[in-house]
C-alpha cells in the first residue's frame, strides 16, 4: 500500500512556465513531485476554481479519482511558486512496486 500525505508538494516552476509547457510536461512534472510514475497521474485543466491551474487525479487498476489540484504557493515562504496540494491523505496499491 502505497499513502500519499496530505500537503503540498513542490513543482519549483512558476505560473509563466505553466502555461508554456505542453500537458505531457505538466503531467510528467505533478507525477515527479508526487514520486509517482506519469502514466499514474492525470491532470484536469477546467478547475472550477479560478485560483487553481488544474485537477490532479490519480489512476491506478481500474480507480480514477480526484486526489488535489495544482495551485500557486501563496505562504510567503515560496510565493509564486506552482505546487500540487493533496488535502487528504490517500492510499492506494502501486502497480509499478
Amino acid at each position: 500500500m502505497t499513502t500519499i500525505e496530505p500537503g503540498c508538494y513542490p513543482i519549483y516552476h512558476g505560473v509563466v512556465w505553466w502555461n508554456q509547457v505542453p500537458d505531457v510536461v505538466r503531467r510528467r512534472e505533478v507525477a515527479d513531485a508526487l514520486d509517482l510514475p506519469a502514466d499514474a497521474v492525470e491532470i484536469v485543466t477546467d478547475s472550477d476554481e479560478e485560483v487553481d491551474l488544474a485537477s490532479v487525479w490519480l489512476v491506478t487498476d481500474g480507480d480514477e479519482r480526484p486526489i488535489g489540484h495544482v495551485t500557486t504557493e501563496t505562504d510567503g515562504e515560496t510565493a509564486g511558486m506552482i505546487v500540487v496540494e493533496i488535502l487528504d491523505g490517500v492510499e492506494f496499491e502501486r502497480g509499478d512496486s
